[in-house]
């Protein structure tokens, strides 16, 4: 079985917030929430923090946070690997 390979960036990195947004839309897709919930919990977490007068490192901080409230949860493990490995897989027709 050969899978599809996405091309290096030029410079072989991903912005942070871009991985943690991709993170957050599959937490999403795997509890049956609606694709722009965590990008909305992030953005009221970071709204905030801003309220209660943190500066925008914290704030900053707080919305990436935010965004990986789904991580390490095991509880739909078997559903994230499946679609997973079902996206990977309509790449390679």
């Amino acid at each position: 079985m050969t899978l599809f390979i996405l091309p290096p960036l030029k410079d072989n990195s991903i912005d942070l917030l871009d991985a943690l947004h991709a993170l957050a839309f599959m937490g999403d897709l795997s509890m049956g929430q609606p694709t722009d919930h965590s990008t909305r919990v992030a953005m009221l977490s970071s709204k905030l923090a801003q309220h209660l007068g943190l500066d925008e490192v914290h704030q900053e901080f707080i919305e990436q946070v935010a965004l990986l409230r789904w991580s390490g949860c095991t509880a739909n493990a078997m559903e994230v690997s499946s679609v997973t490995v079902e996206f990977l897989l309509c790449f390679h027709k």
